[in-house]
This record gives structure tokens, sequence and C-alpha cells, in this order.
């Protein structure tokens, strides 16, 4: 007979928990960063991660990802980006609504 080689599964509350865990750690430590380095954002990051509003997750993402300034969100270069019609400030001809309708 050949012995299991394979680590025992984890229970998956275990897993999740773990998961939730590193989450909060990894949002703790972006709060920190974005009110030390972007304190503007600071409330919008905050409402992104409470689950509160949808609007504040994609303007903190764009903010992110163009630097934290916001003029530059405008002129975005990344058509490719599933956010790009819903951006803040500069959106393309979709807002809100889905591109084939």
């Amino acid at each position: 007979m050949k012995a299991c080689l394979e680590p025992p599964i984890q229970p998956l509350a275990a897993t999740q928990e773990a998961v939730d865990t590193c989450s909060q750690r990894k949002r703790a430590a972006k709060l920190a960063d974005v009110k030390k380095f972007a304190p503007k954002f600071l409330s919008r990051f905050q409402r992104a991660y409470s689950g509160r509003s949808l609007r504040c997750a994609v303007d903190s993402f764009c903010a992110e990802c163009m630097g934290y300034e916001v003029s530059e969100i405008a002129h975005c270069t990344a058509p490719a980006c599933p956010l790009y019609s819903y951006r803040p400030r500069g959106g393309g001809k979709v807002r809100g609504k889905r591109a084939n309708q």
C-alpha cells in the first residue's frame, strides 16, 4: 500500500478565517499608507473597505492606479481596464450602464 503524501485538508472555516485575517492585515497596511501618503483619499478607502460604496471602491482603485493624482484619472491610458468606463472625472460614454445596452 502507498502512504498518502498529501497534506491533510483543512476545514473550510479555518481556511476562510486565515484569508479574512490576511485581508484585514493587508487592508490595515493599505489604510496606513493612504493616511501617510494621500490622506485626502482615506475616507474613500475606508468606505470602500466597509462595503458601503461601490463608487468609492472604483474611485479608490483609479486613484491608486494613477498615483493619487486626481487630475491624471481623466487621462487614463488603460482602456482595457474593466473600470475604464466607470472611472471618476472623465469616464467613457458608458457611465453606470452596460456597454451593450
